[in-house]
């Protein structure tokens, strides 16, 4: 689902809020989330999921082309989702 897909939605769903208040809405959302995991923090959305920072530690991998190659520290975000939405998802 897309941005845009997001506002028409809440839209259909709200026909009494114009497109452009929605628009606000998402932004601010999405402004705070962003904020939330590059602080390091988690987002814990009840029957939805987890979004959390996980550190990756350097390390030596395979190239395709042979030989190795070596990955640098970096910072990952990982989601985990919640049992409300795995039992949707899992039918």
């Amino acid at each position: 689902m897309t941005r845009s897909e997001v506002i028409k939605e809440m839209a259909r769903r709200r026909p009494s809020m114009f497109a452009t208040e929605i628009e606000k809405i998402v932004d601010i959302i999405n402004d705070a989330m962003n904020g939330f995991i590059s602080s390091g923090r988690r987002i814990e959305l009840r029957t939805f999921g987890i979004f959390a920072v996980k550190n990756l530690a350097p390390k030596v991998a395979s190239s395709p082309r042979g030989g190795k190659i070596s990955l640098p520290a970096r910072t990952s975000v990982k989601f985990k989702p919640g049992k409300s939405l795995l039992a949707k998802v899992n039918g």
